[in-house]
Order: structure tokens, then C-alpha cells, then sequence
């Protein structure tokens, strides 16, 4: 069996956003419950999906936005050295609007099986 990963493409959160239930309450059933690693208010978080999200925040030029936000790389390149990313925040139910950021910065990944 191999045990061979890929990053999560664009597409990829799409798809798991539409499993879920939506964009709209897709964020809280992807966070960790209670406040070791989200600031309060941690809205909605239930992981319901199990997938247990950190708030991570992310590198751009120093780590920023710990506990607040979580910030997940994609494959999907969006033109050269930047590709698109996800967040989903402290304060929010839903995946917020994707983002474009330089590929050398400091970001979570998910891996998903091809």
C-alpha cells in the first residue's frame, strides 16, 4: 500500500466545502473545539469533519496571526512564485475568499490520498 501524498488543490477545499455543507459552515466544522489553539471567539468550531484545524497563521516576512487564522498552501499556482491559498479564522463560520501568496512563504499544508 503507498503512502503517497499530495497537497490540496484550489478544487480540492472546494469539493470538501461542498461534502460539508457548504462555504458558509464549512470553517467551524474544520476547527479544533475550545481555545488551546484559536483565539476566542472560535466561532461555530465543532470538527465535525475531524480534520482538527489549528490556528496556524502564517509566514509573511514573520509568523503573524497565530491562534487567529489558519492558512493552508494549495497546488494550484495562480502565475510565478504565487499560488493560491485557504483561510478559515477565528471569527468566522465560512472559508473566507482565496488568497494569493508568494510561494517561499511559510504556510499549513493538507495532504490528501490521490
Amino acid at each position: 500500500m503507498s503512502l503517497r501524498r499530495q497537497i490540496s488543490s484550489y478544487n480540492d477545499y472546494s469539493t470538501l466545502s461542498s461534502f460539508l455543507g457548504g462555504a458558509e459552515v464549512f470553517c467551524g466544522k474544520m476547527k479544533e473545539t475550545g481555545f488551546t489553539h484559536w483565539l476566542s471567539p472560535n466561532t461555530d468550531a465543532t470538527n465535525e469533519s475531524g480534520f482538527t484545524a489549528f490556528g496556524g497563521g502564517g509566514d509573511r516576512g514573520g509568523f503573524s496571526h497565530l491562534m487567529d487564522w489558519a492558512i493552508y498552501r494549495t497546488s494550484t499556482k495562480s502565475y510565478y512564485r504565487h499560488a493560491y491559498s485557504r483561510e478559515l479564522g477565528s471569527t468566522y463560520v465560512g472559508m473566507s475568499s482565496v488568497s494569493d501568496q508568494e510561494i517561499g512563504s511559510g504556510f499549513s499544508i493538507r495532504c490528501i490520498r490521490p
